[in-house]
């Protein structure tokens, strides 16, 4: 019979962490999770031996609501702009978070993504794409 057993991550298990990441072969860089963000760091082995790893990070969802009757267009790309400024430097400064998402429509993308690369968005990686699920099912 199995012996499987979840425990918290140590420090000690970083090797097997580089380990893993460079088996995977996946085209990210390995993140620091000896970072603050990493609020939960788990580790799960079958007979002693640790099979796999995982850690949540925190990062912000964003969400925006604008009012296209008010102000000329160009006063909202400014408006937006300083907002984008503000919410980003809260984000890092005071928050001490070091990514913030947000999910666009594709209709809202065909006339806004210029605007969100200018705001210092990107799109995230071709080839992966966003899962979710609540906490509590």
């Amino acid at each position: 019979m199995q012996n499987v057993v979840v425990r918290d991550f140590t420090l000690d298990d970083l090797p097997r962490v580089k380990e893993l990441h460079e088996r995977m072969g996946l085209d990210y860089r390995l993140p620091d999770l000896q970072s603050p963000l990493f609020i939960i760091r788990k580790v799960v082995e079958v007979d002693g031996q640790i099979v796999a790893i995982t850690a949540a990070r925190v990062e912000a969802e964003l969400y925006l609501f604008v009012d296209h009757e008010v102000a000329d267009p160009e006063q909202r790309w400014d408006a937006l702009q300083r907002l984008n400024d503000s919410v980003m430097d809260e984000a890092y400064w005071s928050k001490g978070l070091d990514n913030c998402v947000l999910w666009c429509p594709v209709e809202v993308e065909k006339s806004f993504g210029k605007r969100l690369t200018a705001l210092g968005f990107s799109r995230d990686r071709e080839g992966f794409h966003s899962w979710s699920r609540p906490t509590k099912l």
